[in-house]
């Protein structure tokens, strides 16, 4: 058992997670997935996946009975714009990239309980059949028959195929270094090296049509970019590019206001000061991040909003929650 789980296991059996709601908070926790399904069936990146349908429904079901307040991203905003404290810990429930098992899996879920989620739409991706780099270079990867992997750019790296789940996550870890400006030189380059090409795929990515449904459903639909390129990794205009292009294709065929933004990865190196900035200036009014964290939910930080990955070990995300109910951190 790792040491996450031994701190689980020990709160659970000295009870107490029961008294979690008493101290600290209210703080809202923002939870973040990607896609629904079976990872094991997927020959290109098995990382975005973030519970089996099954598993997500328990999930679901587990957070209303812990007592949660799960908020749309429009209460969220609210509350920001009041500058209003929450009454009780609260919950966002967030999805990126748009991917079709986002409305055939997990939409049907979240209708069925009666919850709100919030959704980040790439408009690039809308509708289509695109393989994104992340998924590109796992299936590469994955299906190369080679022993290692030499690439060049952005730095010289040997990766060792051996393990190929490890071998993908190292070539990802290249990809989104601050040396990568030049994507499509990466991806011309593993695809010389690999010599693996990606066959033509059936629609990957939910449509507008779809995205419509589900806002009428309660749902809530918000920009990741137009591109989904690594912010950091671009000038301060095309970072505005990014922003201001996806907004208004979004509002476009939506035909409401786009007012939150979910930064690509988000993790703290994938984003910069600037990219806030120019988020504000874009005409965002939040914008989220993804990595751990919680906090007592004020006009500050606006745009620099923490998310959490949901586990799918249910004592140690029941823990993990409580935590930053309480703490607004993780204790590791």
């Amino acid at each position: 058992m790792s040491n996450r789980g031994r701190l689980a296991a020990a709160a659970h059996s000295s009870g107490l997670l029961r008294f979690h709601r008493l101290i600290g908070g209210p703080r809202l926790v923002v939870l973040n997935y990607h896609r629904i399904g079976n990872p094991m069936e997927c020959q290109f990146d098995r990382g975005v996946f973030s519970a089996s349908q099954d598993i997500f429904y328990r999930q679901c079901e587990a957070f209303v009975r812990w007592g949660y307040s799960i908020l749309s991203l429009e209460e969220i905003l609210e509350a920001s714009d009041k500058n209003r404290r929450l009454s009780k810990n609260s919950l966002l429930l967030t999805f990126d990239d748009g991917y079709l098992d986002n409305y055939d899996l997990a939409f049907p879920i979240l209708k069925s309980l009666n919850l709100p989620a919030a959704f980040f739409l790439v408009p690039t991706f809308v509708g289509s059949n695109i393989v994104p780099w992340w998924d590109e270079i796992a299936y590469c990867v994955r299906n190369c028959e080679l022993e290692m992997v030499r690439l060049s750019y952005p730095i010289p790296a040997i990766v060792r195929c051996q393990d190929r789940e490890a071998a993908i996550l190292a070539v990802l870890r290249l990809f989104k270094s601050p040396q990568n400006t030049d994507h499509e030189k990466f991806m011309c380059d593993l695809r010389k090296e690999t010599g693996v090409v990606v066959p033509v795929q059936q629609r990957r990515f939910l449509s507008w049509v779809e995205a419509e449904q589900m806002q009428a459903a309660g749902m809530s639909i918000g920009s990741h970019t137009y591109t989904h390129r690594l912010l950091s990794q671009l000038s301060a205009l095309d970072q505005e590019d990014e922003m201001l292009r996806s907004r208004a294709a979004i509002q476009a065929a939506l035909g409401s206001g786009v007012r939150a933004l979910a930064y690509p990865v988000g993790a703290r190196d994938s984003y910069t000061g600037e990219t806030q900035r120019i988020a504000k200036e874009a005409g965002y009014d939040l914008a989220f991040s993804f990595h751990g964290g919680a906090r007592k939910f004020h006009k500050g930080r606006r745009f620099e909003v923490p998310r959490m990955e949901a586990s799918t070990d249910f004592r140690l995300l029941r823990f993990e929650m409580a935590c930053l109910s309480q703490y607004g951190k993780l204790p590791y």
